[in-house]
């Protein structure tokens, strides 16, 4: 026989929304560490390609448009939820490429994706989740 968990309730759950980001946050700062051989330094041995250039401002910019743009127009806590970990998503797959995909030798560029990796995670601070109006009615 299987045990459901019960689901949070609406006061457990900005609990929640806090406990994701900060395992995110703290996962973004310790990829260099674990997968990058530590925190990126040095100058860029030579000119890096377009596309490492690219990546990290393509991906920064969706995270960042789900947190200013799409986000403010979802309406429940429980539907601001799947928004904030695709948004989380995005922002620590900038240090997940970095650290895996570019060359150890362009430590500038790595070091710079690290920087907007961390920039984007601590947008998502999850103060969205303080009680609104709406979710007032909602509990009843």
């Amino acid at each position: 026989m299987t045990r459901k968990s019960p689901a949070p309730s609406q006061a457990q759950l900005p609990i929640v929304f806090w406990a994701i980001w900060f395992s995110i946050l703290m996962g973004v700062v310790m990829i260099p560490f674990f997968i990058g051989g530590g925190i990126p330094s040095g100058p860029d041995d030579g000119q890096a390609p377009v596309v490492w250039t690219v990546m990290p401002v393509v991906l920064a910019v969706a995270s960042l448009g789900l947190r200013f743009k799409w986000l403010p127009r979802v309406a429940t806590l429980n539907a601001k939820l799947p928004v904030m970990i695709i948004g989380l998503a995005l922002a620590e797959s900038i240090a997940v490429i970095s650290a895996v995909v570019v060359d150890k030798r362009l430590g500038e560029t790595r070091l710079t994706h690290l920087v907007i990796a961390v920039a984007c995670v601590l947008a998502w601070i999850p103060i969205f989740t303080r009680s609104t109006p709406s979710d007032a009615s909602e509990a009843r």
